[in-house]
């Protein structure tokens, strides 16, 4: 709580209570919108109500209507898949299952079993849209493999691998405050600005092979490998 302009850091933190209790909580999303999701151990998904500026804690948890499958398609027919990683992004919420399928839908309205659609291709472990583009959308594979899911020549969407690094996680950040940053470094070096947007070098390659201060900027990417 106490976030501003003035104070970025906050002034403290608020106890929610939690959906489902006495289920824990495995994961949370946050949409550009500042929607806030919630998975819980036992793969239901919540919304939290009632999100305002003199509220931020909300009010009410509604329960999230999951995809069923069947077959091919939606039939409404088999149960729900087991969700284990959910992500917000620009217009969507996302959710990854155990066999690493991905899907996602409009996080806006009414939430129905018909809403989520299947994100066909590659299967990933765990996924990061971004937060100011629709159509942009990081991943990553239980080989700890890096992708990007977007349109660049084709017109259709395809998941793209990004470089040779192993990573863990991957968080998306917003372009335009890089954009900004970017101007402040006066002239940079192609290769650098590719490896600092693109994840194919370490944190430490970049310092022995541009010699480059990473206490005066932020990159778009904060990955841990």
């Amino acid at each position: 709580t106490g976030m501003g302009k003035s104070s970025q850091l906050g002034a403290g933190w608020t106890d929610v209570p939690t959906p489902n209790a006495p289920t824990g909580i495995s994961d949370i999303a946050i949409t550009a919108a500042d929607d806030v999701f919630v998975l819980t151990d036992d793969g239901k998904l919540f919304k939290r109500d009632g999100l305002t500026d003199s509220c931020p804690e909300g009010v009410a948890w509604t329960k999230v209507t999951l995809p069923k499958t069947g077959g091919s398609g939606f039939l409404g027919l088999g149960a729900a898949p087991a969700v284990i990683h959910i992500a917000g992004g620009y217009q969507h919420i996302w959710a990854v299952t155990e066999s690493q399928e991905v899907w996602r839908c409009p996080y806006k309205g009414i939430i129905q079993e018909r809403s989520w659609d299947r994100i066909p291709g590659q299967k990933m472990a765990f996924v990061s849209p971004s937060m100011c583009d629709s159509e942009i959308t990081w991943g990553i594979n239980n080989k700890d493999q890096v992708f990007v899911r977007t349109s660049p020549h084709t017109g259709r969407y395809e998941w793209l691998r990004q470089g040779t690094i192993m990573f863990r996680m991957i968080s998306v950040g917003v372009v335009m405050d890089y954009s900004a940053q970017v101007e402040q470094c006066d002239e940079m070096d192609p290769d650098l600005l590719a490896a600092l947007v693109t994840p194919v070098l370490t944190k430490n390659e970049v310092l022995q092979r541009f010699n480059y201060d990473f206490c005066t900027e932020n990159s778009v990417l904060n990955t841990t490998s």
